[in-house]
């Protein structure tokens, strides 16, 4: 890789990256970035992951050679590594969902990032505690208060659930762990048995019913 790349400006080095991501799969962008990296303060590296953001490259875990996901994981296990909140969140919900490792320290550190007002570490914490029985009536009621307080809930509830959804679906074959039976439907706004699913009924805020059954419906 010629050098020149750790001196071009921000924004170059994103649209190149980019632009390899999408012509040359996940192991040609990790290498790119490494070459840049290399060279650059950890600040810089950050601004630059910022453009992404990572839980948008959360969809490459499954996806491309086998050195395409090798490259995926190990670009995960750096960004965790720097505390970015997004990695920090797709490697501990695939602990969970496998049963891997520290479960317990993977809810600790979910928890941790929620304290800090990471959205989707909050919604990451809410849900896989509901799918595995680790909420109390009370506790899950005040966590879900808890995430409508955060700004712009509406429109950024159903990117998040998305994002969760991709990594839960990127590993649905690899042994994950039995969650609690959770296809419901709204006993208020439902007609004819049918369970809601969609995002928009989520960001519509029809009801507190309404929520629940879109968001552990589509696990």
């Amino acid at each position: 890789m010629d050098n020149s790349i750790q001196t071009l400006p921000l924004d170059i080095v994103s649209l190149l990256l980019r632009t390899v991501l999408a012509a040359s799969g996940f192991a040609d962008f990790y290498s790119m970035l490494k070459a840049w990296a290399q060279a650059q303060k950890k600040h810089l590296i950050l601004r630059l992951l910022e453009d992404f953001p990572i839980s948008g490259l959360y969809r490459f875990g499954n996806v491309g050679s086998m050195s395409d996901k090798a490259a995926f994981q190990q670009f995960m296990i750096v960004a965790e590594e720097m505390d970015i909140g997004d990695a920090i969140v797709y490697q501990r919900c695939v602990n969970i969902f496998l049963g891997f490792r520290n479960i317990e320290a993977s809810y600790a550190a979910l928890d941790e990032l929620s304290s800090r007002g990471h959205f989707l570490a909050k919604i990451a914490s809410w849900l896989l505690k509901i799918l595995y029985r680790r909420h109390t009536s009370l506790s899950a009621l005040h966590a879900l208060v808890d995430i409508h307080r955060s700004p712009y809930y509406a429109h950024r509830i159903g990117p998040a659930l998305a994002s969760i959804k991709v990594i839960y679906s990127s590993i649905r074959g690899s042994h994950t762990l039995p969650t609690v039976e959770k296809k419901i439907c709204c006993p208020i706004h439902s007609s004819g048995g049918e369970e809601f699913v969609a995002i928009e009924r989520l960001q519509a805020g029809l009801c507190i019913f309404c929520e629940l059954a879109c968001m552990l419906n589509m696990f």
